[in-house]
């Protein structure tokens, strides 16, 4: 994205940013084959362009991230390096001979973080779970929404250190109570919980770093980035990675196409078991009716040889089976929360947390199409019931 009144900044191999103006480029047919740039800028020898980036006027990038072959990264603010009009260009970041600029990055709003790993332990379990450490609490509201779990409230390190569902639900411990955590050396450390947050995708301790140094009594390191970036994602993987001084780089989205696709099987799952449980239910249904209406076939016989109408005969057989039906339907309402907090809690992994509510319109459906097999089971046995012998049943049994 550009126009003639933005600018470019050329980022080069030698640490050197050149800026151009668009407008000054001269301008060229769709057939032409343009120029060298070192025509527009003055390149030093052996120095050749690494990025360039376009630098429009309501660009909200704040810094610049610069990544060298040797890992080295430092970031400077992105208005020192705006208004420069130097056609020789300025140095950008010094570099040692054997190192080059490997990319650069426009970020905004970056957040320092650390983030270490722990077990939350008692005497019959353990957790995985992340202690995570934020350098900037305002900073840290703009990339983490904590929610309470229950009332939806809006959550801050004021209430206290935040904890997630599962450490709440796997140690049955809530707000006011201490938590017991251990780190790879096995020394522990309690801590008591101010509030729980809504979360579904891994383990969670939130503090903020004077609550780290109250426990752990120890300074601390932040290990982790956060930040919003003006670029290819895969092209800023790739360059950091290859510097191998980044253990690993996450983006939103790959997080959250990660979760979706650990829970998308569970879909043909719940299809699949709802519709076992529609021919269960069928199947069920339609013995019930055949072996109630083998049982009294003499006494329909005979309430037909009596003058009853068929539908007044049927709705002998009819009746019992819909009133079992009903008592069926209320009692199926009445365990069906208990019986799926279990089966949720046995699909459920550490890192995963799924959500146990069952919606009105799922109770609805479960009891509508119960009456529905039953009134298909009543077409499909009003046949049977007219070609009930009126004779034979009632002959003498010898």
């Amino acid at each position: 994205r550009t126009n003639t009144i933005d600018s470019l900044m050329i980022f080069t191999n030698r640490g050197k940013m050149y800026r151009l103006l668009v407008d000054d480029i001269p301008v060229g047919t769709n057939v032409s084959k343009g120029q060298p740039i070192s025509s527009l800028i003055t390149l030093e020898p052996n120095e050749e362009p690494t990025v360039i980036y376009s630098i429009y006027r309501d660009t909200d990038a704040k810094y610049i991230l610069f990544v060298t072959k040797n890992g080295i990264v430092k970031k400077t603010a992105l208005e020192e390096y705006v208004k420069t009009k130097k056609k020789s260009g300025i140095g950008a970041i010094s570099l040692k001979e054997d190192d080059e600029l490997a990319t650069v990055c426009l970020i905004k709003d970056e957040l320092l973080l650390s983030q270490t790993t722990y077990k939350a332990i008692n005497s019959k379990d353990n957790l995985d779970v992340y202690v995570v450490v934020p350098k900037e609490e305002d900073l840290f509201y703009k990339y983490f929404s904590l929610n309470d779990k229950k009332t939806k409230e809006k959550l801050t390190f004021k209430d206290g250190i935040i904890v997630t569902p599962k450490i709440a639900e796997r140690f049955d411990v809530k707000v006011g109570d201490k938590l017991t955590i251990e780190d790879s050396d096995k020394n522990k450390y309690k801590i008591k919980i101010g509030g729980i947050v809504e979360n579904y995708v891994s383990n969670y301790i939130y503090m903020t770093p004077k609550d780290y140094k109250n426990i752990f009594k120890d300074e601390v390191t932040y290990n982790v980035v956060v930040s919003k970036n003006i670029k290819e994602n895969d092209e800023i993987a790739k360059t950091l990675l290859d510097t191998k001084k980044i253990l690993t780089i996450n983006f939103s989205d790959d997080l959250l196409k990660t979760a979706n696709e650990m829970v998308e099987g569970l879909d043909e799952v719940v299809i699949l078991l709802v519709v076992i449980s529609c021919m269960l239910a069928i199947t069920v249904l339609y013995n019930l009716t055949s072996i109630n209406i083998s049982e009294r076939t003499r006494e329909i016989a005979t309430l037909k040889v009596l003058g009853f109408r068929d539908n007044e005969s049927n709705e002998y057989i009819y009746r019992e089976t819909m009133i079992t039906a009903v008592i069926g339907i209320i009692l199926g309402l009445l365990i069906t929360p208990p019986l799926h907090n279990i089966v949720m809690g046995f699909l459920e992994v550490d890192t995963l947390v799924f959500l146990k509510t069952i919606k009105i319109e799922s109770y609805i459906y479960a009891a509508g199409l119960t009456l529905l097999f039953v009134l298909i089971m009543r077409v499909v046995t009003y046949i049977k019931l007219k070609k009930i012998d009126l004779i034979e049943p009632l002959k003498s049994v010898e």
